[in-house]
């Protein structure tokens, strides 16, 4: 599998590239500073790396320098991106050493996407015998996941910049008597502001996904959810949110989710509004929580991943890793059983329809060892009956995704249970 390790600080920027090469088919990772970064690049040996060259001053700059100076990644693509209005640092960045620099729209994911596969496509030529290398476009498409919604609009071409002339210089300062002198209120009435902001975005958020839950008529949900979108993202951009590192988390996954139900008004069905409303509502209780105004939290979780198809075990796993999950997977049930009992998980993604032992089989086993009665377990389904969701409660199943899904979804309701069993709340 082709690997893309991306740079990039922002988590909802790098969460919504990382879903759009997840569902392209890439094996992708981010890294968010110079350190991960280079450690990433050592460790993984990516095809391509993707830097936001405004990682935070010159540290993308330097970070490209710093690669170029390996005589061993010398060679390695290196493609530079920024938003609007840096194109003299995205100069800069080529002049670095970066193969590809880039101007991206809104829809970047997209445009990186598309640059990706024009950086890998001459590799695939050179040499044809390499496994690993890209392979060429005119090759039959595989046939599409029923894991994901293979509903995304072609990609536009990628804006290039190379060299040019001199810009401009900047304008001079304006001249010292006509600076003005602002005045910052009290920290205190700042801070107060924000909980009180924060509080009004919630109950509109609660407000707008119980709309959305109710609403029958199809043609009611794409504004409902537009609207939701776009509350979201305030919320995820509140001060007082951006300062708590679990609550920012799980915000930021709903901001995704919410963006490509935006531009996939068909995914919208019973199962993804409901993740929506459980988002909504649980970030209210997490930001009353002291868990979710915590700065900081090091503590990992452990998911295991049982499905019998290995293109399945993938997909979950690139799910997951949008919220930086990184699972272990296991092909069938008894090894699952194996696994579990040398490392302690604190979930399980299970697929139901697996040979020899169902996910319901699987689950029933697990609540009889005292270390998982109480762990959290998810399955992924694409059985839909009254019968096989009597099946789910009965085997102890906490929640369960539809096939297809998007995987935003699936990162939010794991996140949920996740952060839901350590705050104590328990099954729902």
């Amino acid at each position: 599998m082709r690997k893309v390790l991306i740079v990039e600080k922002d988590p909802v920027q790098s969460m919504a590239y990382m879903r759009a090469f997840i569902v392209a088919g890439f094996d992708v990772d981010r890294a968010t500073n110079e350190g991960s970064a280079f450690e990433a690049i050592n460790r993984l040996r990516p095809q391509v790396v993707l830097i936001n060259v405004l990682l935070g001053g010159d540290k993308g700059l330097n970070l490209i320098r710093t690669i170029r100076a390996e005589s061993k990644h010398r060679a390695l693509p290196i493609i530079g991106f920024a938003r609007e209005n840096a194109d003299d640092t995205i100069v800069a960045a080529q002049m670095a050493g970066a193969t590809e620099c880039h101007l991206i729209t809104k829809a970047g994911a997209q445009e990186l996407l598309a640059a990706v596969r024009n950086v890998l496509q001459p590799a695939a030529a050179a040499n044809p015998a390499d496994p690993a290398a890209f392979q060429p476009a005119q090759r039959s498409s595989p046939a599409p996941s029923p894991f994901l919604t293979p509903l995304l609009p072609a990609p536009p071409p990628p804006r290039a910049i190379h060299p040019v002339a001199a810009l401009p210089p900047p304008p001079p300062p304006p001249p010292q008597d006509e600076i003005i002198e602002t005045h910052s209120p009290p920290q205190s009435a700042v801070k107060a502001f924000a909980r009180s902001d924060r509080q009004k975005l919630l109950v509109k958020l609660k407000e707008l996904s119980g709309s959305l839950l109710r609403a029958e008529n199809k043609a009611t949900q794409p504004p409902l959810v537009h609207e939701l979108y776009r509350k979201a993202e305030e919320f995820a951009a509140d001060e007082s949110v951006c300062n708590a590192t679990l609550l920012k988390r799980v915000a930021n996954v709903l901001v995704v989710l919410l963006k490509d139900l935006s531009g996939l008004p068909q995914a919208v069905n019973s199962s993804s509004m409901r993740t929506v409303n459980q988002t909504v509502n649980f970030l209210d209780v997490l930001s009353k929580h002291p868990l979710g105004r915590a700065s900081e939290n090091d503590d990992p979780f452990n998911v295991l991943i049982v499905d019998d198809e290995a293109i399945a075990r993938r997909v979950v796993a690139g799910a997951l890793g949008l919220v930086q999950l990184k699972p272990d997977t296991a092909k069938d049930p008894s090894e699952a059983l194996e696994l579990s009992r040398v490392h302690h998980y604190n979930l399980f993604v299970l697929d139901v329809n697996m040979p020899g032992m169902t996910g319901y089989d699987l689950c029933e086993r697990l609540r009889k060892s005292d270390n998982y009665r109480e762990t959290p377990v998810i399955f992924v389904t694409g059985w839909n009956t009254f019968e096989s969701r009597l099946r789910f409660a009965r085997s102890g199943g906490d929640d369960f995704i539809s096939k297809p899904f998007l995987p935003p979804e699936l990162a939010a309701k794991t996140l949920i249970h996740l952060l839901g069993r350590r705050m104590g709340l328990g099954k729902e």
